[in-house]
C-alpha cells in the first residue's frame, strides 16, 4: 500500500486479531473515528490518529509509527498492554484507562493538560519518555526502568481517586 489513508468511520468497528497493519513505503495513515479492538499481539506500524475508541481486549497492541489522539479513548483490560513504540500525543480530552499496563519502548508520549490516565497496571518506560501536562489525572504507578525520562508539568498533578499519594495504593496492588 502506498500513500493510502484508512478511515475507520464513526459507528464502525475494526477488529485487529493477532496481526498487524504494516507498510514499508509511501505515506500511509490510519484514522480511527469508530472502534478499534485488538486481541493477541498486534501492531499498527503507520501513523495512527484516534478520535474514537481503542480496546486492547487481550495481549499487546503496539502503536509503532506515532500519531495522536484527540477526544479518543484507550481501554486496557487486565493482562493487556498498550505499547507506544514511537512518539504519540494525547490531547486534554483523551482518556486512557483500565487495569492493564502501558509501556513506552521508544519515542515520547506527550500528555496535554487535562488528560485522564488511569491505567492501574502502571506506566513503564523502557527506553521511551513521557511528558505529563499540568493538572493531568493519573493512576497508581509510574516506573522508569530503562533509558528515557518522565517529565511532569509545572503545575500540580492530580492523583486518581481513591489514592492521594504518589505510590501504588494497597488496593491497586491487590488487584
Amino acid at each position: 500500500m502506498q500513500s493510502a489513508t484508512i478511515i475507520n468511520e464513526p459507528g464502525a468497528t475494526w477488529n485487529l486479531a493477532t496481526e498487524g497493519l504494516s507498510v514499508n513505503s509511501g505515506s500511509n495513515t490510519f484514522n480511527n473515528e469508530g472502534t478499534l479492538t485488538s486481541t493477541g499481539t498486534s501492531a499498527i506500524n503507520v501513523p495512527f490518529t484516534n478520535s474514537g475508541s481503542v480496546a486492547v481486549n487481550s495481549g499487546t497492541l503496539t502503536l509503532g509509527d506515532g500519531g495522536s489522539s484527540s477526544g479518543g479513548s484507550f481501554t486496557v483490560p487486565a493482562a493487556s498492554t498498550l505499547d507506544f513504540d514511537s512518539s504519540y500525543a494525547l490531547n486534554g480530552t483523551t482518556q486512557v484507562s483500565g487495569p492493564g499496563s502501558v509501556t513506552l519502548a521508544a519515542g515520547t508520549l506527550t500528555l496535554a493538560s487535562g488528560v485522564t490516565y488511569d491505567v492501574t497496571g502502571g506506566l513503564t518506560g523502557s527506553g521511551g519518555s513521557a511528558t505529563f501536562g499540568s493538572g493531568d489525572t493519573f493512576g497508581p504507578s509510574i516506573v522508569q526502568s530503562g533509558g528515557g525520562t518522565i517529565v511532569f508539568g509545572r503545575s500540580s498533578l492530580v492523583p486518581a481517586p481513591p489514592c492521594r499519594r504518589w505510590a501504588p495504593c494497597p488496593s491497586a496492588m491487590a488487584r
